[in-house]
């Protein structure tokens, strides 16, 4: 399994530290073995913008998707929020804020969200370390209404791609609540 890791300024040393822990944990019992790749922030820099990150993990991610490996990412930053904004940018990529390792079981189960965003600020390492390991360990429910619903997800982010925005798409053009 890939795991892709970024972080601006807010979550650069919890992002090393957590680097380092991947390398080494265990995921149900066994060895992990996860392939880590770092998207930086390379440095410590207060002045670095958040949006550079999220992209170069969100561009990784989907290049991994594209291969058919199975990919997490993990980013961080002061809150979490403009992380997730930033990777959400990205067709295919559901990035969800994490403060609990519920939200962790429930992001990935109901939502099948591939990237889990930290608050470097509202979680301490301990935290983080529990819902990472509860988001890589929970599987997606495939329950019919998850599996609509993160197809309309898709069909609005085939928007972005142009000049359209999400705000202009006529509701028949997702796919129907059943």
């Amino acid at each position: 399994m890939l795991i892709t890791i970024g972080a601006d300024h807010g979550g650069f040393e919890y992002k090393e530290t957590l680097r380092a822990w991947l390398a080494d944990v265990e995921l149900e019992g066994k060895q992990a073995k996860l392939e880590i790749r770092d998207c930086g922030a390379f440095e410590l820099n207060p002045e670095d913008d958040y949006p550079v990150f999220a992209t170069a993990l969100a561009k990784d991610l989907l290049a991994a998707q594209a291969e058919g490996k199975p990919a997490f990412g993990i980013l961080l930053c002061r809150s979490g929020a403009g992380m997730a904004m930033a990777a959400n940018r990205f067709s295919a990529i559901r990035a969800a804020v994490v403060t609990s390792e519920e939200q962790a079981v429930h992001a990935r189960a109901h939502n099948d969200a591939n990237v889990i965003v930290l608050s470097g600020d509202w979680l301490d390492l301990d935290q983080m370390k529990a819902c990472i390991l509860k988001f890589v360990t929970t599987q997606f429910g495939s329950e019919e209404r998850h599996i609509r619903r993160i197809a309309q997800l898709g069909a609005l982010g085939q928007h972005q791609v142009g000049q359209q925005h999400v705000e202009q798409i006529p509701m028949e053009e997702l796919p129907p609540v059943v």
